[in-house]
């Protein structure tokens, strides 16, 4: 009998010990694939941040990483920005087809801004800083552009050549970057003239809403999304960029975008013919 109980003793230990082996097995397991899936996610992201940062923080979890944490989150609102930038002016765009019009629009401001767009991707481009830290600049000015087209094209006072004309100018600029033809000093003396543009093309449109005292056709969403988007601009440049002179432009621009979205939800949407005939003036 005592035989019977010891070896149904050792049976249940045999048990209990498969399970705890089992158990052991099934964590070992669920450690080592979700190690593979770290590894694979560091790997993908190499491109995009340093590969020492993606294996602290993915693989390693290395959160106290100040440096490697704020690179990352610098990434994130700097990919997150060319995303959005792509709708960005998609509701002003919206709202200029829908009504036919491009009231409380400043057509100044709109060339200028393309302008200082042109000159801000070519910059940095010339200077080699990462695209997370300006690749929004060329799709906002492709969406200037078809904002320029409309607004022109709804306006009879306009003359639809020189628009033509401007724009080839700035395509061949971008053109001739990318083709390494531009030399550094004239790519710097360029940029000296984007600074003041880069206040001057916001200031046209500010006048000429508090002179209409209506927004017309100007989106509020538009304007929100700008704003938000030069706040995140000042700390990517932070972070990436370590120039003074974008850094001054993009507080600038968080400024005067920051009066244009309030003029936007003070002013109210008029369309009297009064306000029409300060159009495009």
């Amino acid at each position: 009998m005592a035989v019977f109980i010891e070896l149904f003793e050792l049976s249940l230990f045999d048990v209990k010990f498969g399970r705890m082996l089992d158990v052991r097995c099934d964590d070992q397991n669920k450690r080592s694939f979700r190690l593979i899936i770290m590894e694979f996610l560091a790997w993908a992201c190499t491109p995009f941040v340093s590969q020492k940062c993606c294996r602290a923080i993915l693989v390693d979890w290395d959160f106290k990483n100040s440096e490697c944490i704020s690179l990352f989150i610098s990434k994130a609102i700097g990919y997150g920005l060319i995303a959005f930038s792509s709708i960005l002016k998609l509701p002003q765009l919206f709202v200029i087809i829908r009504h036919k019009s491009g009231q409380g629009l400043s057509v100044t401001s709109l060339f200028m801004e393309i302008v200082a767009n042109v000159l801000a991707y070519c910059y940095h481009r010339q200077k080699g800083f990462p695209i997370s830290t300006f690749g929004e600049t060329l799709l906002i000015m492709i969406q200037n552009v078809l904002i320029a087209f409309f607004v022109t094209h709804y306006s009879p006072t306009y003359n639809i050549y020189s628009w033509n004309l401007f724009i080839l100018l700035d395509s061949c600029l971008i053109f001739a970057v990318e083709r390494g033809v531009v030399s550094d000093n004239l790519m710097a003396m360029l940029w000296t003239i984007c600074l003041p543009l880069s206040i001057a093309y916001k200031i046209p449109q500010i006048l000429h809403t508090y002179k209409a005292k209506c927004k017309g056709e100007l989106s509020t969403l538009s304007c929100f999304l700008t704003l938000m988007g030069s706040c995140g601009r000042v700390f990517t440049t932070l972070r990436e960029v370590h120039d003074w002179s974008v850094l001054l432009m993009y507080l600038l621009n968080v400024l005067l975008n920051g009066t244009i979205w309030v003029q936007s939800m003070v002013y109210p949407k008029d369309r009297t013919p009064f306000s029409r005939l300060q159009e495009y003036k």
